[in-house]
Order: structure tokens, then C-alpha cells, then sequence
């Protein structure tokens, strides 16, 4: 009820604007323009837009004009995703600074996508749960992939900026992706959480056993395409890292050359090298970091192939029973004495 009073509230806000009804029309073309976006590569980035004042309030009322949560929440990862690609564009012209005043407004869509997951509830009924549950995945899934397209873009602009940036703007550009990383954690963990919530009131609506239960959410990601994306992503969260990485010592290899020969004193290159190698710690720490990260998700796959495996093992074994069932009902005793043989001669095998 606290939304929709809010939403009401903007709504009047907006009203007494004299271009409103422009605004809406010009809306409505925004619209159709991200939707006939095609995709160029794996990994979706787009473009880096116009962020004034009047953009971003065409933005905020595009986004309050949608009701569906998670068609808003979509819309507001695409929104976070555009001031992103704003700030790669701004890094590769050397404005670092410019781009850390874009940390503030991509906070507030984090802010707003959170408030929006509060919106879906079951309200006691379990058609209504499942469906939940089956919308809170798929919003879920939308996270992730957020948060791979912030790590592609910190990725290429090492590769593509890194080396020709100033030790200081290096420094600061890692401190402003930490923090958007850790916002994009943090929006990512509230819908582990309230997907978490919605499987609890499900299991207790529904009287499900935990298996039941395991067995419903598997089938809806597969249904999804959750599964298969999430497989997907795990496969490219290795080489992204590498070529982190290798980029990373690049550039650090280049600030020691530059500052080695540089005019500066020796007691201010020894100083300049001591604070290098000071940022080279702190990375290295991000590097284990990201390494158990690393294996963590390598572990859900190898346990997502596991239950793949596992699962073609049982449906086979189920056909071979229906099998064997027609067979039994065909030939009668003779089949069933066969079976019983094939059976002694697998077990002494």
C-alpha cells in the first residue's frame, strides 16, 4: 500500500507538468527503440546515453509508468546498465571523476529495484505462490546477469584504458567498481532472500516435502532457461577473470616502466613504486577473492552437470521399468524369470 501511495503521489507530481502528455509520447518511442535492440555479442552492453536532468526524469517516468514488478525491475537494470555504459565512456575519455558522480544515481535504481521485489507476494495462494516463485526466479536471473555486464565492462576498460591511465585514476577507477560491485551484490542478495521467503510460504501453503519442493524449482528453471543461462555464465566467469588478470599486470608493469622513467627523484620514485605495489597488494587480496569466488561457481556447475547426469539416469532407468513392466504383462512368468536371470548375471558382474 506504501507503493502505491508513492506511485499515486509522482503520478499527481507529473501531472501538473504542461508537457506531460509530450513526455508520454516520447516515452512510449524510448520504449520501442530498446525493445527492436538487437543483440551484437554474448554479452549484452549498451551504449552510453544522455544523462541531464530531463533525461533522467523522461527515465524515472518511464519506470513509474510500469506496473508489473518484474517488467520493472527490468526496466530499471536497464536503466543502471545505461549509466554504466555512461561511465565506461567517461573513463576512456580520462574523466574518472566524472564517472564517480554517476555511483550516486546508479545507487538509487539499485534502491528502486529492491523496493520493487517487496511487491511480490503470494497472499495465501498457491497458485499465486508458484507463480511467484516463478516470476521472483526469473527477476533472480536478471540480477546475474547484471552483475556479469558490470564485470565485462570493468574487464574491457583494463584492457582497453588501463595501461594508458595515471596511477592515481587507476586507483580510483577500482574503487568506484568495488562499490558499484558491492551495490550490485547487495540488490542481487535481497532476491536470493525474498526468493528464499517465497519457497518457505510455498512449502507451507502447498505441504510440499523439501524433495517436492527441490524437485518444483528445478523444473521451473529448466522451464525457464535459468538453468541453461547460469551454465552459460559459469563457463565465461573463468576467462573473464584470466583476462582481468593478465590486463591488470600489464598495467601495472607499464606504471613501474613510467615511473622508472620519470625525472622524479629517486626518493620520490621509490615513494611512487611503494604506493604501486601497495595497490598491487590490494588486488592481489581481490584476486583470491574473486579465486574462491571462482571456484565456489565452479562448484555449482559441476553440480548442475551432476544433477543433469543424474537426472538422464533416472529417466532411463524409469523407461527400462516400463520396459520391463510391458514385458512382464506380454510373456508373463517366462519374462519375469529372464529378467530375475539378467538381473543374478549384472550382480555376480
Amino acid at each position: 500500500m506504501k507503493f502505491e501511495r508513492s506511485r499515486k503521489e509522482e503520478y499527481i507530481e507529473m501531472k501538473k507538468i504542461g508537457t506531460m502528455f509530450l513526455m508520454a509520447f516520447l516515452v512510449l518511442g524510448m520504449i520501442g527503440i530498446v525493445t527492436a535492440e538487437e543483440i551484437e555479442s554474448e554479452v549484452e552492453i549498451k551504449k552510453a546515453g544522455s544523462i541531464g536532468a530531463f533525461e533522467r526524469a523522461m527515465e524515472n517516468f518511464r519506470i513509474s509508468l510500469i506496473n508489473n514488478p518484474e517488467k520493472r525491475v527490468e526496466a530499471i537494470l536497464e536503466s543502471a546498465e545505461e549509466r554504466l555504459a555512461e561511465m565506461e565512456k567517461l573513463i576512456e575519455e580520462g574523466e574518472v571523476e566524472k564517472a564517480e558522480k554517476l555511483q550516486e544515481h546508479y545507487d538509487k535504481l539499485m534502491e528502486k529495484a529492491e523496493e520493487t521485489l517487496e511487491r511480490i507476494e503470494s497472499n495465501g495462494d498457491v497458485n499465486k505462490s508458484e507463480a511467484a516463485i516463478r516470476r521472483m526466479a526469473r527477476i533472480e536471473n536478471l540480477a546475474e546477469r547484471h552483475e556479469e555486464k558490470l564485470e565485462e565492462i570493468y574487464t574491457r576498460i583494463l584492457e582497453n584504458r588501463g595501461e594508458n591511465m595515471t596511477e592515481a585514476q587507476l586507483e580510483r577507477f577500482e574503487e568506484l567498481f568495488e562499490k558499484l560491485s558491492e551495490r550490485s551484490d547487495e540488490m542481487e542478495e535481497k532476491a536470493l532472500q525474498k526468493l528464499d521467503n517465497l519457497e518457505t510460504k510455498h512449502k507451507v501453503l502447498s505441504e510440499m516435502t523439501d524433495e517436492e519442493l527441490e524437485e518444483l524449482l528445478e523444473r521451473i528453471e529448466s522451464e525457464e532457461g535459468i538453468r541453461e543461462e547460469r551454465q552459460e555464465r559459469h563457463e565465461r566467469f573463468g576467462e573473464r577473470k584470466m583476462r582481468a588478470i593478465q590486463a591488470h599486470e600489464i598495467n601495472f608493469e607499464r606504471a613501474a616502466e613510467r615511473i622508472e622513467s620519470s625525472e622524479m627523484s629517486d626518493e620520490e620514485k621509490a615513494e611512487a613504486l611503494l604506493n604501486l605495489e601497495s595497490r598491487e597488494l590490494k588486488f592481489e587480496e581481490r584476486r583470491g577473492e574473486a579465486k574462491a569466488q571462482f571456484q565456489e561457481k565452479r562448484s555449482d556447475f559441476e553440480k548442475l552437470k551432476m544433477d543433469k547426469e543424474y537426472l538422464i539416469e533416472a529417466i532411463e532407468e524409469e523407461i527400462e521399468d516400463r520396459n520391463l513392466e510391458e514385458a512382464t504383462d506380454e510373456t508373463g512368468e517366462e519374462a519375469t524369470e529372464e529378467s530375475e536371470e539378467d538381473d543374478f548375471i549384472e550382480e555376480t558382474a
